[in-house]
């Protein structure tokens, strides 16, 4: 256009705008950039152009921003209207900025712009998760007031977010008043309650509600006979799981990556280790793409049956794939590596990690100092654990009291002890495990007397250690120092 002499008008300008904001977040910039080029060659924009915007700089994020463009909107005397506002609300929504949220919302009706369906469903979202239930039925009972019903979706949003809530009578109840209010319920509303029964392990009032939706004319999905496969696995009827996975395949329904995954987990689980590899090898010929989550899954449940040979090899598996292996899933490998014995494959495995592009976490660095100490390679554990807050990964507690009882198991007490004085310095807490080790030592004729003090001291002041039964059972069992009975009644 430009190279025959065609200047663009204010269509031209709103095609390319609105494909930019529908593209990557890279692109938002470019359409930004033409709002502007559409003001300097003097054309007005409209409140679409205003409203393609707001929603291409909610998509990436970018909501701050958004809320600026409709305050400039209104200054240009450019009204809103009920889109651009719904926008901004659904995407403060998301981001959890609920006060924010309603702050519009208030401004919005001020204004005389009257909030529709996807307005009130984004507030109610907003306020499910943030399990304020009296304020949903008040925003339900002000929707009827603005001659507005609520839809399934308004009514699917409070049944789901009861049922991960475990309020599965309570979610009845909504799907009662659904239906007395005309709106018949869907797949989604099926699924949701068969889900939330499968949470608490009621299976069989989860199987009503399939059998329910079946009569009902609602036909099930992938998703519905997911959620029951899941519930099944739980509570390791995995046989009623595979049933429904044949039953799925009868009703011409395609197991998904999740159905997939869902029961090699299910059979690890119950140790069927190789009914779950022919099934992960069927879900490959079945065009069914692992994911990290079913990788994670059998390269955990392989390192833990010491089959490292296999393990390793579906880690390579993994790196030769699509797929990015994140730490969860070289964490996996280098536990594996460690129960194993083969620390030195975990220790190239570790110092590999940063060539990766990866970061060790306070798991990584946990698997590495257990499997140093097992070896008695103390100095170098004790070297690892230093070197966590130099490498930007934060000590916590559960770091304290590995390296803690890696010292206490190597009879390096004294070291030991410093270690815990130094963990509860910093606001942590011993575990019960590393304080029966603690109170173990309590009996050791050997152990310096000044020590014993220490722990005499530590031990009296937590009254913690009174609450715990595996360590009560310890200080009875063993022949300590100091009183069990005073500890008791002290209490």
């Amino acid at each position: 256009m430009d190279s025959f002499g065609i200047p663009p008008n204010i269509y031209t300008l709103h095609i390319l705008i609105n494909s930019f904001c529908h593209l990557n977040r890279g692109k938002i910039g470019e359409a930004l950039h033409l709002f502007d080029k559409m003001i300097g060659e003097g054309f007005r924009p409209d409140v679409v152009t205003y409203g393609t915007l707001i929603n291409g700089l909610c998509k990436v994020g970018n909501t701050s921003a958004a809320i600026r463009l409709l305050g400039s909107m209104v200054q240009k005397n450019c009204q809103p209207n009920v889109f651009a506002y719904n926008t901004i609300i659904d995407s403060l929504c998301k981001d959890r900025q609920v006060t924010e949220a309603f702050n519009l919302f208030s401004e919005m009706v001020t204004k005389g712009i009257s909030p529709d369906i996807f307005t009130y469903n984004s507030l109610i979202h907003a306020l499910c998760n943030l399990c304020e239930w009296k304020h949903v039925a008040t925003l339900l009972n002000e929707m009827v007031d603005s001659k507005i019903m609520p839809d399934v979706v308004s009514f699917n949003t409070v049944v789901d977010a009861l049922c991960k809530e475990g309020k599965v009578t309570e979610a009845h109840d909504v799907v009662d008043k659904m239906i007395q209010r005309g709106v018949e319920p869907n797949v989604v509303t099926y699924t949701a309650l068969m889900d939330g029964h499968c949470l608490l392990s009621e299976m069989d009032e989860a199987v009503k509600v399939f059998d329910t939706m079946v009569c009902k004319g609602c036909m099930p999905n992938v998703i519905s006979y997911n959620t029951l496969i899941n519930g099944y696995c739980k509570i390791q009827r995995i046989d009623k799981a595979m049933y429904l996975f044949g039953e799925m395949c009868r009703q011409e329904l395609i197991p998904d990556t999740v159905t997939y995954s869902t029961l090699i987990h299910g059979l690890c689980h119950v140790e069927r280790l190789q009914d779950a590899i022919a099934l992960f090898h069927e879900m490959v010929a079945c065009s069914q793409i692992p994911n990290l989550v079913t990788y994670r899954i059998l390269l955990d449940y392989l390192c833990k049956n010491r089959y490292l040979a296999e393990a390793m090899a579906l880690l390579k598996a993994i790196e030769g794939s699509n797929l990015d292996p994140d730490i969860q899933v070289n964490n996996i490998a280098i536990d594996g590596m460690c129960r194993a014995g083969e620390l030195e494959a975990a220790r190239d495995l570790f110092s590999n990690l940063s060539s990766k592009g990866l970061q060790p976490d306070v798991w990584t660095y946990s698997i590495m100092i257990n499997g140093l100490c097992r070896r008695g390679l103390l100095d170098e554990a004790s070297k690892l654990f230093r070197e966590m807050d130099e490498n930007g990964c934060t000590l916590n507690g559960c770091i304290y009291n590995t390296i803690t009882r890696g010292f206490l198991r190597n009879n390096e007490t004294s070291r030991a002890i410093q270690l815990l004085q130094e963990m509860v310095a910093r606001g942590f807490s011993a575990d019960a495990s590393t304080m029966t080790l603690f109170v173990k030592m309590l009996s050791d004729d050997g152990l310096d007397q000044s020590l014993k003090q220490i722990l005499r001291d530590f031990c009296k002041q937590k009254s913690w250690i009174y609450e715990n039964v595996m360590v009560l059972q310890e200080i009875i069992l063993v022949n300590c120092n100091f009183c069990c009975y005073r500890i008791f009644t002290c209490h």
